[in-house]
């Protein structure tokens, strides 16, 4: 769950409370993996129903290029600003499930539009003040180096102080595609992009690229 605005240690108390007192018995491990100070800050927790538990994170000063949408009062983020985030994530965290999103996603925002709007975001929020608890650690973004996009199907250290995949393992739902063809589409859709930029494709190298 995100939030667009800083609400520092004191919101995210208020929040805490209000998760114990809605959820009571249901609600367990509540933590804050990371708390540096009111900028760089995150809760995780879990919520048990009747079929599985499910965790929920919540993130704060997440910059967005669009309005949210409320829809029956729920606050949604626009698809292409979760497509950016996304593009982020993919390339930091490296995992399948946010390719294969990807995926999806550019299935209706071309990759190459998405790839200016992220350009777009950068400029437009690129003061310390809009820094992230995904920027402590520095990590290269896929503007400046595209071949990140191509890192999923890396082995990288799980960061357990950030916002993590528990399982990478996707469930794919009945009539969805498979990750095979989902990852055979996000390539060529990657080499699309590389072509666009004038970057050279990486040769597979022993491995199907």
């Amino acid at each position: 769950m995100f939030c667009n605005d800083t609400i520092g240690i004191s919101g995210f108390k208020i929040i805490e409370k209000e998760i114990k007192d809605y959820y009571g018995k249901s609600v367990s491990g509540l933590s804050y993996p990371c708390k540096i100070n009111d900028q760089y800050i995150f809760l995780r927790f879990y919520i048990q129903t009747k079929e599985e538990i499910i965790k929920v994170e919540l993130i704060q000063n997440m910059k967005t290029l669009n309005d949210v949408e409320v829809i029956d009062d729920i606050r949604l983020i626009a698809k292409k600003d979760i497509g950016l985030f996304k593009l982020i994530s993919a390339s930091s965290r490296v995992g399948k499930k946010d390719t294969y999103d990807l995926n999806y996603i550019t299935d209706e925002i071309p990759l190459i539009n998405l790839f200016k709007n992220l350009k777009e975001k950068n400029n437009q929020f690129n003061k310390e003040e809009d820094k992230t608890i995904f920027d402590l650690d520095e990590n290269e973004s896929p503007i400046d180096n595209p071949l990140l996009l191509l890192n999923f199907d890396e082995t990288v250290k799980k960061n357990t102080s950030k916002p993590i995949h528990t399982n990478d393992t996707i469930d794919i739902i009945k009539g969805s595609k498979t990750w095979i063809a989902s990852r055979i589409a996000w390539k060529q859709k990657v080499r699309e992009l590389f072509r666009h930029l004038g970057i050279e494709y990486p040769s597979a190298q022993g491995k199907d690229i």
